[in-house]
C-alpha cells in the first residue's frame, strides 16, 4: 500500500513534463505580455513626445509668425511714414517754388510800377519844365513887346 500510494502521489513523468511545459508556456506568455506592454508604453511615450514636440514647434512657428507680422507692420508703418514725409517734402518744395515764382512776379511787377512812376514823374517834370519854359518865353515875349 505504501509504495502504491507513493507512486500515485508522485507525479507521473508525462504529467511532470506537461506541467513544466505549461509553466514554461505561462512564463513565456507572461514575458511576451510584459514585452508587448513595454512596447506599447514605449510607443505611447513616443507619441506623447512627438505630440509635445509638435506643440512646441507649432508654438515656435506661431511666435515666429507673430514676430514676422509685427516686423512687417513696423516696416509698413516706416514705409508709410517715409512716403508721407517725402510727399510733404515735395509739397513744401512745390509750395516754395510757387512762392518764389509769386514773389518774383510781385517783385517784377513792383519794379515795373516803380519804373512807370519814375517815367511818369520824368514826363510830368518835362511837361512842367516845358510849361514853365513856354510861360517864361511868353513873359519874355510880352516884355519885349511892351518895351
Amino acid at each position: 500500500k505504501h509504495t502504491r500510494n507513493t507512486r500515485l502521489n508522485a507525479p507521473s513523468p508525462v504529467n511532470k513534463q506537461q506541467k513544466v511545459a505549461l509553466a514554461r508556456e505561462r512564463e513565456m506568455q507572461a514575458k511576451s505580455e510584459h514585452y508587448i506592454d513595454s512596447i506599447i508604453k514605449d510607443y505611447e511615450a513616443s507619441l506623447r513626445r512627438t505630440e509635445f514636440l509638435d506643440r512646441v514647434k507649432k508654438k515656435a512657428r506661431d511666435q515666429a509668425d507673430i514676430i514676422a507680422r509685427r516686423d512687417h507692420l513696423i516696416q509698413f508703418k516706416k514705409f508709410e511714414a517715409e512716403k508721407e514725409l517725402d510727399q510733404k517734402s515735395r509739397r513744401m518744395r512745390k509750395q516754395s517754388q510757387e512762392e518764389r515764382l509769386l514773389k518774383d512776379l510781385i517783385d517784377k511787377s513792383i519794379q515795373q510800377q516803380k519804373q512807370k512812376m519814375l517815367d511818369e514823374r520824368k514826363e510830368a517834370k518835362e511837361r512842367r519844365d516845358e510849361i514853365i519854359r513856354r510861360s517864361a518865353e511868353r513873359q519874355q515875349a510880352a516884355q519885349n513887346y511892351y518895351q
